[in-house]
Formats: structure tokens, C-alpha cells, sequence
């Protein structure tokens, strides 16, 4: 296993640059998977807005 914090800085790391990052860290998991990494990914995959979308919508919306 190697520490999460490397996971977080990397995620950081891209957040910085622009990127759209998810970083779940889920202690003692390991390399496998388990039900909470299933769940987290479902939720993920479904409920995910790009932040490109993001912004685009955003510029669009009208201001109050």
C-alpha cells in the first residue's frame, strides 16, 4: 500500500491545473475493491457535471 496523501497531493496537483478530478480515499482498501468503492464509483459516474459544463453553463446563466 502506499500512503493516501499521495493520492490528495496529486489531486491537488490537478485541480490547480484545471483538471476534473474525484479523489476518494477509502483507508485500508488496498489495491481491490470493496462495496463503498462500488458505490462511490455509481455515484460518480452518475451524478458527475464536467467542469467545463460547469462553467460553460454558468457564463450562460442569466445574472440577477
Amino acid at each position: 500500500m502506499i500512503p493516501y496523501s499521495h493520492t490528495v497531493n496529486a489531486a491537488e496537483r490537478l485541480v490547480r491545473l484545471g483538471a476534473d478530478v474525484t479523489a476518494d480515499v477509502i483507508p485500508f482498501l488496498g489495491h481491490g475493491t470493496n462495496d463503498e468503492a462500488e458505490d462511490l464509483l455509481i455515484e460518480r459516474l452518475k451524478g458527475h457535471v464536467p467542469q467545463r459544463t460547469w462553467q460553460q453553463g454558468m457564463k450562460s446563466a442569466p445574472s440577477d
